[in-house]
């Protein structure tokens, strides 16, 4: 099985996370709000920018998550492109790496948004509840990535563990107290010969997959 874990928002905190998980052999991918300091009354990483760079450079993924957080549904076309693409070149210039992802605020998106995403993205990542594709599967799930979120860590283990069986691949989104959750997540895994991957990976996979069952 094989699992990508994510991170949303980019909280001061996940350096910390980030380097836990290397310490570990594991990479996993970060989803970063570009243009704002502080969300829902904690620090981010763009107070201290040279810490996003340094969590790429311990080999994990760095995504955007937009520049301000908004309801991309709510923006008229040109905030909705200002957003998309002014935070994948912040990114872009502080890492030298280019952006693949990127995790729609709150989980929402729509065709709009969907279009938009495919200018500027290789993929884009929802969350576990989809409001235009049941599965990661078919032409357009590279922009409606489903994802497991962290609510309840016991449901999400025991969802987990059934997938191992299957020999499926996964993705785990993980919003406050990260670093907690995370190391559950991988005592738990990580004894089972899951492979941890960033999402990228994971996409690529899929799509390989894909490629298969059409030929």
């Amino acid at each position: 099985m094989y699992v990508a874990l994510t991170f949303d928002d980019g909280y001061l905190e996940h350096a910390k996370t980030a380097y836990m998980l290397a310490r570990l052999g594991i990479k996993a991918t970060f989803f970063i709000i570009t243009h704002l300091r502080h969300f829902e009354g904690k620090s981010l990483l763009t107070s201290r920018a040279e810490l996003i760079e340094r969590i790429s450079r311990l080999g994990h993924e760095i995504g955007s998550h937009t520049c301000t957080h908004p309801i991309l549904t709510e923006l008229d076309s040109s905030r909705l492109d200002r957003e998309l693409r002014e935070s994948k070149r912040f990114l872009e210039d502080l890492t030298g790496i280019e952006v693949l992802g990127l995790a729609y605020p709150y989980g929402i998106y729509n065709a709009k948004v969907i279009r938009c995403a495919t200018k500027y993205y290789y993929y884009a990542r929802a969350t576990d509840v989809s409001r235009l594709s049941g599965s990661n599967s078919g032409a357009s799930f590279k922009y409606t990535i489903q994802s497991m979120g962290v609510r309840s860590l016991h449901h999400l283990i025991s969802k987990l563990l059934n997938s191992v069986v299957k020999g499926s691949k996964t993705s785990v989104f993980i919003h406050k107290s990260s670093l907690s959750k995370a190391m559950a997540l991988v005592s738990v895994l990580k004894p089972l010969n899951v492979k941890f991957i960033t999402l990228k990976e994971l996409v690529f996979m899929l799509e390989e997959d894909e490629a298969r069952i059409s030929t």
